[in-house]
């Protein structure tokens, strides 16, 4: 877990991008579905829940973005 922002971290820049017109999705995989939903709770309308995604469609997701920002 060390790779992971604060969350304070991801709402404001989450913010942000929002003040910039881009639009933040959380991806989540097994076992962090809690804290993707906590992210988009403490966002307030600045991130959106990624549905569930199979390493194809995350792809695909990633593939259409303007801006990724991960952890490795």
């Amino acid at each position: 877990r060390s790779k992971e922002w604060a969350a304070d971290g991801v709402v404001a820049f989450a913010r942000r991008a929002r003040e910039s017109g881009l639009a933040s999705v959380v991806r989540w995989g097994p076992g962090e579905r809690d804290r993707a939903e906590a992210l988009v709770a403490a966002g307030e309308g600045a991130l959106a829940l990624a549905p569930p995604t199979s390493p194809s469609s995350s792809a695909r997701l990633a593939a259409r973005a303007a801006l990724f920002v991960g952890a490795d």
